[in-house]
């Protein structure tokens, strides 16, 4: 139980004192009491250890701002360091509570201004002053002072982090070490801070920096062994509760902005005198108080030349332009008029010497000139026409680019065209781009040549798979400096190699290389047996280029695809054999009951033809009810078969109750399933899904065992309902149970991969499930019920 000491009751009596003093001074602000709500109130927090902890932290303030001031609506805004700026700039908040550093940043860039100061309790301790650690691993026997940093590594949480790295940075500079330029490497591992305290346990920094109270907390939670942690420059205060390496700053501050109405401002202030939280989880208080000296932080930001006072000292061009613009304008004039009067004079004294010569040269130079002029103009002429025809051809060959450039566009992005189709078209497009008869597709795979696709220009005909066992030398092909393909040799002796190149008759060859991942896959070329009227062009060569170039990713992605694909079916199979594996014993018992019937049956059988009283009318019922049994033991042996073996997806019509049905019939032999009552409501046409049936079961299996285990860890009697209904033309599904459901945390997080409660679970099971359903063109939600219990819910979409 939280108990005041004779400090905290005179802090009490002081505050009581102020209230009362500032109640009569602000006397009609309290007359709003019973007022409507008039505003809607933005208080923006530095989320340090995340927007959830903020919320958790500031809401007591928020809440008791709220009962004060009724005819105000208070909401926290959790902002990170840039975006707490931002919103300040933009005048999206109203109020601000963040650090010491980042309060001075912004009250000097715009205007923020302090109007209480946070004081922390712990314990017996109360303190509105804080300072920062600066930690390394107890075993480190090499670092045992700052000094010995020099050549480490460092983490801090930003650069802009107050008690994340500004104040170890002066501390370290006081002690002659200087982050930027001794230490080895310095990281920023963000919030929350518990990343750098952990980062040094566990060896991957050699040091770093975090708030003082953010290591004590961590010992106090169980998260650290705090006797593996080495405090370094360590310090004791009397009026601070934690050890720490660094001089002490103001606490957080609760600031207003420029545009903030004063007589809120003041009404907020008195509220805020009078307020005190206890957290009786670890026995620490905070309240708010009159707004401290925040000087020693100025000092500390002009020390480090950083935040307001970056600049400090330097010699900028403004700063020289605004101090010395009189001056400044006056001497540009002068230099100005200077060289005016300069140039005005040379200008004189050229004219004069050029008349001069003018005079006693005139009819040479004329006649020199009108030569000249006369050849200029003659070149000019010369010169234009070839840019005439330059142009043109450009224009022409520009034309064509484009043509064929959108041709590629519209065919590589059409979405309803196979890769196959594509290609074919690419080729067609290419041999009448490029004025060739033949295009193909070729892959080069040991000794043999293989044509993916040929498309002959001159009977419009595709065809592919020609495979040829031919010499290496009708492989060789080499790049030319162009950037084309050339053949380098060519066996003519080899009846397949006059099939592909027959040398008499090849005349023009155009191809490049086809790479998948810098690994070779092929060619792709264009060719023609007769020779090509002009020759290629740079375009030719980049639309060339782009075509391989497009082929090769398409390559890649189809086989990146093909093992995406492999891997979830691999999955899915595993998840499978493991919900098997949790259903055995319960499978066992479902055979065991028709194993036992047919015995039963054979036995009475085997004593009647003893007896020799063998009856037809009365013997044939036993033996139909023995096949009936035996046929039932095979369904389910045939069943479970299915469900496990692999196989290929097969997207068929099926019907949704059956699948319902006979997922609970598997689950309810499970031991997890003991003292759960099975219920469904299911919808009253049945619905039919276009979908793989045993994937379906997978789902609805998972779920239904993940309640059942649920349940059975409450250890009482249990109720799972499944539902289906149609729904603006989808298939809605929803199990729910009636167990203790899940924490927020492990909710927002549930459809991740390896995220489980389970002691021994792979975390696996509702992934897949996401998986599944998604490609199905569907979803699944997860939700926690109010009164107790989980409901997840899948869409699919559905026809009838």
């Amino acid at each position: 139980m939280y108990r005041i000491n004779k400090k905290h009751k005179l802090i009490v009596l002081q505050r009581l004192l102020l209230f009362h003093l500032l109640f009569w001074v602000f006397l009609p602000v309290s007359f709003a009491d019973n007022a409507p709500v008039i505003g809607n109130i933005k208080i923006g927090v530095l989320a340090f250890r995340g927007p959830q902890h903020a919320i958790n932290k500031w809401n007591p303030t928020v809440s008791y701002l709220g009962e004060v001031l009724p005819e105000y609506l208070f909401q926290i805004v959790p902002l990170d360091l840039e975006n707490l700026e931002q919103a300040t700039h933009n005048g999206e908040v109203d109020f601000i509570i963040t650090n010491p550093g980042n309060y001075v940043s912004l009250e000097t860039a715009y205007g923020a201004s302090r109007i209480a100061t946070l004081q922390n309790s712990h314990r017996d301790t109360t303190y509105t002053r804080y300072g920062a650690v600066i930690i390394s691993k107890k075993s480190r026997i090499d670092i045992r002072s700052l000094a010995d940093l020099r050549g480490k590594s460092f983490m801090a949480i930003s650069p802009g982090a107050f008690g994340g790295f500004q104040m170890a940075w002066l501390q370290l500079r006081k002690a002659g070490v200087e982050p930027h330029q001794d230490f080895k490497e310095i990281r920023y591992s963000g919030f929350p801070q518990d990343i750098v305290v952990n980062a040094v346990i566990a060896g991957e920094i050699d040091a770093g920096t975090v708030r003082a109270e953010t290591l004590a907390r961590m010992g106090t939670e169980g998260k650290i062994d705090l006797s593996e942690i080495n405090i370094l420059n360590v310090r004791h205060t009397k009026d601070y509760p934690f050890p720490h390496s660094t001089d002490l700053y103001p606490e957080w501050a609760f600031a207003k902005l420029k545009n903030t109405p004063d007589d809120l401002s003041k009404a907020i202030t008195i509220a805020l005198l009078n307020y005190a939280h206890i957290d009786m989880s670890d026995s620490q208080t905070y309240a708010w108080t009159i707004p401290l000296d925040y000087s020693p932080v100025h000092e500390l930001f002009k020390t480090l030349h950083i935040g307001p006072y970056s600049d400090i000292g330097k010699i900028t061009i403004s700063a020289v332009i605004s101090k010395y613009a009189y001056w400044i304008i006056m001497i540009i004039i002068v230099l100005i008029t200077m060289m005016a009067i300069i140039s005005y004079v040379v200008s004189i004294n050229r004219r004069l010497a050029h008349s001069r010569q003018q005079l006693t040269e005139h009819q040479q130079i004329l006649e020199n000139r009108v030569s000249e002029r006369t050849e200029e103009l003659r070149q000019s002429n010369i010169a234009l026409e070839e840019d005439i025809v330059i142009r043109r051809h450009a224009e022409d060959a520009l034309r064509k680019s484009k043509v064929i450039l959108q041709s590629i566009h519209e065919i590589t992005t059409d979405p309803s065209t196979s890769f196959n189709d594509k290609l074919s078209a690419l080729l067609k497009a290419g041999c009448q781009h490029f004025q060739l008869s033949d295009g193909r597709l070729s892959r080069i795979a040991d000794s043999q040549y293989e044509i993916v696709l040929h498309y002959d220009a001159d009977s419009k005909k595709f065809d592919q798979g020609t495979m040829l066992n031919v010499s290496e030398t009708i492989c060789n092909l080499t790049v030319q400096e162009s950037g084309t393909l050339a053949i380098k040799e060519v066996n003519t002796e080899s009846p397949d190699a006059q099939i592909l190149f027959e040398k008499n008759k090849l005349q023009c060859y155009f191809g490049v290389p086809v790479y998948m991942d810098n690994e070779l896959y092929g060619t792709l070329c264009f060719s023609s047996h007769a020779s090509r009227a002009k020759d290629f062009e740079s375009v030719d060569h980049d639309i060339l280029q782009l075509m391989a170039q497009w082929i090769g990713n398409e390559l890649v992605r189809q086989r990146t695809s093909e093992t995406a694909s492999r891997h979830q079916n691999e999955l899915e199979h595993a998840s499978r054999l493991g919900t098997l594996g949790e259903l055995a014993s319960g499978l066992a018992h479902e055979l065991n009951q028709p194993l036992t019937a047919i015995t039963n049956y054979l036995k009475g059988f085997q004593r009647r033809i003893g007896t020799q009283s063998l009856d037809i009318e009365v013997i044939n019922p036993v033996i139909e009810k023995a096949v009936i049994e035996a046929e039932r033991a095979a369904m389910i042996i045939k069943h479970m078969r299915e469900f496990i073996q692999k196989r290929e997806l097969e997207h068929v019509p099926v019907n949704l109750d059956e699948i319902i049905e006979n997922s609970i019939n598997i689950v309810r032999s499970a031991d997890s399933a003991n003292n759960i009552n099975f219920n469904t409501n299911l919808d009253n046409d049945p619905l039919t899904l276009n979908a793989d049936r045993i994937q379906l079961e997978q789902v609805l299996i998972n779920l239904l065992i993940n309640s059942s285990e649920a349940i059975q860890d409450t250890r009482g009697q249990g109720d799972i309902t499944v539902s289906s209904a149609f729904i603006e033309k989808y298939a809605v599904i929803e199990v729910v149970d009636n167990g203790p459901g899940v924490t927020d945390e492990f909710l927002a997080h549930i459809f991740s991969p390896f995220e489980t409660t389970k002691s021994n679970g792979l975390g696996l099971g509702l992934s897949i499930s996401r998986t599944i359903i998604e490609s199905l063109q569907g979803n699944i939600t997860a939700v926690n019920l109010p009164e107790g219990g989980l409901k997840m819910t899948i869409r699919l979409p559905c026809e009838t």
